[in-house]
């Protein structure tokens, strides 16, 4: 059976009987690697917790793994629940490893993790085979030791000082069968100890197949502290003797190590380090960097961003904040989010003596930054042409996430919020978060002043958490605020045509603020349809086209030629409906036919005449009372006003009308040529004019016996015995056939409001009921 099964049974059997069970590694958690020099458990402490501890296995027994055990055995044992990892490092020349021929390197431990008070044991086993053949000389400064192998026939420096010299006369007196160890420190020498008293004083001084170790923690009493180019160095000088018969064999044991932390210098961590430790009489001959125990190749190095240059007799790593292979922490103290950066450094210089003898310097440095508080950079880059507020907030490390954001109050719940929140990456691997936001979204405060002045408030409170636990969490409140001068109602451009007139609505960029109106109804495609209005899209706004006779004119100066017709549109607040502005255009147009009813009962019509000879004489024309004659007339038409209640008008319901009617009567020519007086046969035409109101708005006529409508009636003219009606005559019959035209009661004056057969001023309020009520 092999050294390697027997170990491992044995290692089996150990475990068994000190923990009664070992588990398997759950697969993903872990990782388990061979290095260059050494073996590497690394894994996530989410998973294990900050309580755990491990054991070295060999077939001798369990080894608990303390600080002073692992300094003196070549174990590095680094924990950092705060950046959430930890590592075991083994030496390939661990005292518990199996070492076959310094090739083949198999290693065994116990991971305890205690959870709630309970223990798990997890079974760690790994053989690692050398990739990268052993330099003659080879010294490892870890954390929390360092390491000196040479090869067996490498027993003396390559320059013989004066040390050296001294130390060769004082053994050969002293030495004997069994090893022995002397320590010198500086010009002073001690005297020679055994093997087992230097393990009694933390030293391991052992032989492999073909290499000596040497190993011992930092700070012992037999080591010498110095200022190299600014750096301190930990030096270790032994002279390793024993005798063979007549000969004495004499090893020189000399380890070095630099102990430079390193700073953080802005945003960089940076490392200095001597160029020579100190040994005389070698050089460097080649820099290597990388991390977490992995060496890089110059260019690779580079690309991550790392910087090794030598000034002089110093070497300088700069490594970036960030950079990838370091590790990175957020955490919140009093609402202050701050970072903490660790990089694991491993440095290698290559040196030669003047034998050409090589010598391997590896150097595993954690640098580490203090905890960095950085503020939150929240940026305002609203373009108000844009009408979006855009906010920036950053930046963050990858484990800061956005958690919650409350806007004006409100919690943002994704789409619902119409708001666009999107996240943005930087080179260095942060990031941040772009907030935008219509400024017309119904949860952003608006203010509009007299003076035109137009603001937009976004009051935002955002929640930022360090992931994954989300235990930490910290805020920032921001508020930004947009604002337009010179911000007011528009007037629209308005002209007259021949039947009727034209609106060019243009609400300029503005157009969320405002809703126009026709009287107290919003302007809209499906209203200006119903209503007989032409509105028309095209790529500088709309034009809506009133027809003359269309609901919501005003009419006044009728006379027998002309009539002006006033249209208004309203412009109101889109959220107040408050109004904001008006456009009134008011156009002349020539008088035809047409008759108005106004809401206190007053009649004015004009009678187109051109049908009766006798037409031009005023005094043969009246209504149904023969005093009740034309306000004026001519050869084609008529103009009369009078009450409903007045001039003969006659009365009778029809359905829920009320309807007023009466005629325009002619008196015929009385002659007198060529006999007796006699009435001339003219052939006559009766005009009957109508006006109907609904029974709804007539209420205090039946109260206060006196008449007052809430609406304007709707008119019509009939020409008998033709009875020729024009295009929107009402026959009295079907008033809700008839066109719905309003009169302004405040502005209503005697015969002064026409509308052809329909009325004015204000839309009726009921379309569906009757179409007098739109």
């Amino acid at each position: 059976m092999s050294p390697v099964a027997d170990f491992l049974i044995g290692v089996l059997v150990v475990c068994l009987l000190a923990s009664g069970r070992c588990a398997d590694l759950p697969t993903g958690t872990f990782g388990v690697d061979c290095l260059d020099r050494y073996f590497r458990l690394g894994f996530d402490t989410t998973f294990t917790g900050e309580d755990v501890r491990f054991e070295a296995v060999d077939d001798t027994g369990v080894h608990p793994i303390t600080e002073q055990y692992a300094a003196e055995c070549g174990y590095s044992v680094n924990v950092r629940p705060h950046l959430g990892f930890a590592e075991l490092r083994a030496s390939y020349f661990s005292c518990t490893a199996l070492n076959e021929d310094d090739e083949t390197f198999t290693f065994s431990f116990n991971m305890i993790v205690t959870q709630d008070g309970v223990e798990e044991t997890y079974d760690v086993n790994k053989t690692c085979t050398l990739a990268l053949p052993w330099s003659s000389r080879e010294l490892n400064c870890e954390v929390n030791y360092m390491e000196l192998t040479m090869r067996k026939d490498v027993h003396f420096p390559g320059t013989k000082g004066a040390h050296w010299t001294s130390a060769v006369d004082n053994v050969y007196g002293l030495a004997h069968d069994d090893w022995q160890v002397l320590f010198q420190k500086g010009d002073q020498q001690f005297s020679p100890i055994t093997l087992s008293t230097a393990e009694e004083n933390g030293y391991t001084i052992s032989m492999t197949r073909g290499r000596y170790v040497f190993r011992m923690p930092y700070g012992q009493p037999d080591s010498t502290v110095t200022l190299v180019d600014g750096v301190t160095v930990d030096t270790v000088h032994a002279t390793l003797f024993t005798r063979k018969g007549w000969t004495v064999l004499v090893v020189d044991l000399l380890a070095a190590c630099p102990m430079s932390d390193g700073f953080y210098n802005d945003s960089s961590l940076v490392w200095l380090n001597p160029l020579e430790t100190g040994e005389t009489d070698q050089q460097s001959q080649r820099l290597r960097i990388g991390a977490n125990g992995q060496l890089l190749e110059p260019v690779e190095a580079a690309a991550r961003g790392y910087n090794m240059e030598v000034f002089g007799s110093q070497v300088q790593v700069t490594i970036p904040f960030d950079a990838v292979g370091g590790y990175k922490k957020s955490f919140v103290q009093h609402n202050i989010y701050s970072e903490y950066y660790l990089f694991n450094m491993y440095f290698e210089n290559q040196f030669i003596d003047v034998n050409q003898m090589d010598t391997r310097l590896r150097q595993y440095r954690p640098l580490v930054s203090p905890l960095l508080s950085w503020p939150k950079i929240c940026i305002n880059q609203t373009v108000l042409s844009e009408h979006t507020f855009t906010v920036y907030i950053g930046v963050f490390a990858e484990d800061v996430q956005l958690t919650a954001l409350m806007l004006t109050g409100r919690e943002y719940i994704g789409d619902v919020m119409n708001a666009n929140i999107s996240e943005v990456f930087h080179p260095n691997f942060t990031h941040g978060y772009t907030l935008g936001m219509r400024f017309n979204h119904p949860i952003v405060p608006m203010e509009l002043s007299e003076e035109g002045i137009l603001q937009y408030t976004l009051d935002m409170n955002f929640t930022l958490s360090i992931m994954p636990a989300m235990v930490e969490s910290f805020y920032h409140h921001a508020t930004v605020v947009a604002v337009f001068k010179d911000v007011f109602p528009p007037i629209f451009e308005a002209h007259c045509y021949e039947k009727g007139i034209s609106f060019k609505l243009d609400l300029g960029p503005f157009a969320y603020l405002w809703a126009v109106y026709a009287g107290p109804y919003p302007l809209t495609e499906v209203f200006a349809m119903e209503q007989g209005y032409h509105l028309i899209n095209t790529s500088e706004g709309q034009i809506l086209n009133v027809p003359l006779f269309s609901t919501g004119y005003i009419y006044k100066n009728i006379g027998m030629k002309t009539f002006e017709a006033t249209f208004e549109i309203l412009v109101r607040g889109l959220k107040s409906l408050k109004v904001k502005g008006t456009t009134v255009k008011t156009c002349q147009f020539a008088t035809t036919e047409l008759i108005v009813c106004s809401p206190k009962g007053h009649v004015t019509i004009v009678a187109n005449m051109s049908a009766i000879p006798s037409a031009g004489d005023p005094y043969r024309i009246s209504l149904l009372n023969r005093t009740c004659g034309a306000k004026e007339s001519d050869k084609s038409s008529a103009l009369f006003t009078f009450g409903v209640q007045t001039c003969g008008t006659k009365v009778k319901l029809t359905n829920d009308f009320v309807v007023y009617e009466n005629e325009v009567v002619f008196e015929p020519k009385i002659l007198t040529e060529k006999g007796p007086p006699r009435l001339a046969m003219e052939a006559p035409e009766r005009i009957t004019v109508q006006c109907a109101y609904h029974l709804s708005g007539l209420y205090r006529l039946f109260q206060l016996h006196k008449f007052v409508s809430d609406y304007a009636g709707v008119g019509s003219i009939r020409h008998d015995p033709h009875f020729v009606q024009q295009k929107m005559a009402f026959d009295g019959n079907d008033p809700a056939a008839a066109p719905l035209l309003n009169v302004s009661s405040a502005e209503e004056i005697m015969a002064d409001k026409p509308t052809k057969y329909s009325k004015v001023v204000y839309f009726l309020k009921d379309l569906v009921t009757a179409r007098f009520h739109p």
